[in-house]
């Protein structure tokens, strides 16, 4: 059966509901974006994407390519493919959507754009062999182009022991015959790669038409699942590639299974992944800000290659998707929860003597041979640091194992990793993994994995190189101890068992009070409504009273709360009548909370947030100019709240020019708490 198209004289591709674009005659081809009632089979509850062709002439789909973004409950689909026709014909594809979508041309340069990111955050394949996992030094994806009667393949090799492989690949992908080995081929290769070369064009020439590559259409719709049609591919048949890059708030691929499967397709590979920050988005998706609005985007690289014999399409449900990076550590068992249990063969053999500082802080375990620097500076700034430094030939090749202790009773290991993992700015391909927690020295320590890169010093050439960190962060009662291994990526894997062995023999040997703190620290409640109050959100849009502008910008707090601020009944009123209802439980617990004075240390989730004492004002002041000295600092109450703990009351006070003081009152909403009102309480100009 045959649906009236709906066809009008004056948009002769246009229906009420979809949009169709038009591709000029030139190309010979029509893409149907939407679902396309032609043929609408009533058992099914999705139109199968395919052809129609408008003659006897065989095409065929040699690749498919898609951009991905995906929120978690919108899709933007970028939508590219090569076809090619035994001769002159006009084909209409038809595609699926689980909704309604809108549909635009992509920017012309999506695939070269996305191309440029995978390269920049260092994307991986993980291949397997006999010995374990490894990867390809670099994912380059590049697409189709015949010039000519010829078609071009840029590739980079890495290890010609694998080229052999990949040639074969090539061979099979054109219908051609493979060879067990290419003994002279491959002594050239090597040769080549030995002295640096890795680069190389592939120059195939068949006699046939043109392949072409359609020019991207973009199609946005509403789903909570990513999606994206398979079976339709199966109108076409044959064998090609299909390459999907996604951009989501998650890793949804694991590259580490030995046998390649994900999405729920058979044969289909998962690449390593990397955050991308939203601005490099913006030139395939300008909205990027907007459509991820508060969350961290991730991209992943995904491949099939094989018969278009699909049972289903890709549906894949975000939730389960892990929300960090997942990267290659060089020659590990591909589990990384188990990296502290492995050691190699080639491992390198050290004796140890044990080492502790002058201070007496810890003591632990020191490679032979390696040197080792320190940094005491616990009398003025409460922090104190020990490097040791593995033998190196290059500069850019340094391998260090250092312990810093951090003894500021003010700063915390929770703000610590909040500042590893959500710097102001990062490098593209820079990545965290926080991972679970391990025992160590009889406590229980964080461990954060980052992935980042090496750069030359200024004036000197050469090229960034990859480089691996693993932090493990252990609490004490007065700060915090960080054991740090920086490696090179290449290292990393021969090496990270030596960090082991320094770890098993860290002990901690300063001494703790647990009776020392004798005022009591805030709430965890209270850390949370300061958190969100710094970030401005409101609750509606209210109008903020004069100079609070200046409150949210201020970024020194100071690390003691408000005590003993005279409130009276008189109070109470005047807020009933600014902020309504609901004010009196939260203002009684606010009453009731402020005679006595807290600590508040540095666990308010906020870049650029700093928490002064007496003794880092004093050394701020001093380190100084002039004309940066510290001119003015916040001071926070204590947080009152109704029964449910769904509104909130506190106080706070700006010591700047001009001197203000305010009331505020939070709300939750959706598990945040936003701004409700805002009371100016005081206002002192000098």
């Amino acid at each position: 059966m045959i649906d009236n198209p709906g066809i009008t004289e004056k948009h002769p591709f246009h229906r009420k509901t979809s949009t169709f674009l038009r591709i000029p005659k030139t190309y010979r081809f029509l893409l149907a974006a939407t679902f396309l009632s032609l043929f609408a089979f009533s058992e099914k509850k999705y139109f199968d994407m395919g052809m129609i062709h408008a003659t006897d002439a065989v095409v065929s789909e040699e690749s498919q390519k898609a951009i991905i973004f995906h929120n978690g409950y919108e899709e933007v689909l970028i939508l590219g493919t090569d076809l090619k026709a035994s001769k002159n014909t006009g084909v209409v594809r038809f595609i699926p959507f689980p909704s309604e979508p809108s549909v635009r041309l992509a920017p012309g340069n999506s695939f070269e754009t996305i191309n440029t990111l995978i390269s920049e955050h260092g994307l991986k394949f993980i291949s397997y062999s006999k010995g374990g996992p490894s990867s390809n030094d670099a994912v380059e994806l590049h697409f189709t182009e015949k010039l000519g009667a010829h078609d071009i393949a840029v590739i980079k090799i890495n290890d010609a022991s694998r080229f052999r492989n990949w040639v074969n690949d090539f061979f099979i992908k054109k219908g051609l015959p493979q060879k067990k080995e290419y003994p002279e081929i491959e002594r050239i290769v090597d040769d080549y790669i030995t002295r640096g070369i890795a680069w190389f064009v592939f120059d195939f020439v068949e006699l046939n038409d043109t392949l072409k590559f359609i020019e991207p259409v973009e199609y946005r719709f509403k789903t909570k699942e990513l999606y994206y049609p398979l079976r339709t591919s199966n109108t076409v048949g044959g064998t090609g590639d299909i390459d999907l890059i996604i951009i989501a708030p998650g890793t949804l691929g694991n590259p580490f299974e030995p046998i390649p499967g994900c999405l729920g397709i058979r044969d289909m590979k998962a690449s390593t992944s990397s955050e991308v920050e939203k601005a490099e988005l913006k030139k395939i998706l300008s909205e990027a800000d907007t459509f991820f609005v508060n969350k961290k985007v991730f991209i992943q690289l995904f491949q099939y290659w094989g018969k278009y014999e699909f049972e289903k399409d890709i549906s894949a449900d975000l939730s389960k998707a892990k929300p960090y990076a997942v990267w290659d550590w060089g020659q590990m068992d591909g589990h990384r929860e188990n990296y502290f249990n492995i050691y190699f063969d080639d491992k390198p053999h050290y004796t140890y003597q044990n080492y502790a500082p002058p201070g007496n802080y810890f003591s632990l375990n020191i490679p032979d041979g390696w040197k080792r620097s320190e940094y005491d500076l616990m009398k003025d700034y409460d922090q104190y640091e020990l490097i040791l430094h593995a033998p190196v030939v290059e500069i850019q090749d340094y391998l260090n194992v250092s312990v810093q202790y951090v003894a500021d009773e003010y700063k915390t290991p929770e703000r610590f990793l909040y500042d590893m993992v959500n710097p102001d700015s990062k490098i593209p391909g820079e990545d965290y993994d926080l991972l679970k927690e391990i025992t160590i020295a009889g406590k229980k320590a964080n461990v954060l994995d980052m992935k980042t890169y090496r750069y030359p010093l200024p004036g000197m050439e050469g090229k960034r190189t990859e480089s691996l960190k693993r932090y493990v962060v252990i609490p004490v009662i007065k700060g915090f101890f960080v054991l740090l291994f920086d490696s090179p990526a290449k290292k990393a894997g021969k090496f990270i068992p030596v960090f082991n062995d320094i770890l098993t023999s860290f002990t901690i040997s300063v001494k703790e009070n647990s009776n020392q703190q004798k005022v009591k620290e805030i709430a965890t409640d209270d850390y949370n409504v300061y958190s969100d109050f710094f970030t401005g959100e409101k609750l509606t849009d209210i109008d903020f009273p004069q100079y609070f502008d200046y409150v949210l910008k201020e970024t020194k707090v100071w690390g003691k709360t408000l005590a003993n601020r005279k409130t009276n009944q008189s109070d109470l009123q005047s807020l009933k009548r600014l902020f309504g209802g609901g004010i009196e439980t939260a203002f009684t617990s606010y009453k009731q909370k402020n005679v006595v004075e807290y600590i508040i240390k540095d666990r308010i989730m906020m870049n650029g947030l700093s928490i002064y004492s007496e003794k880092k004002l004093t050394a701020g002041n001093q380190m100084d100019s002039p004309s940066e000295k510290i001119k003015s600092i916040l001071y926070l109450s204590a947080v009152g709240f109704n029964k449910e703990k769904n509104r909130a009351l506190f106080y706070i006070s700006n010591s700047g020019a001009p001197n203000t003081s305010y009331f505020v009152f939070m709300q939750k909403k959706e598990n945040k708490w936003l701004i409700r009102d805002v009371a100016l309480d005081k206002l002192i100009i000098y």
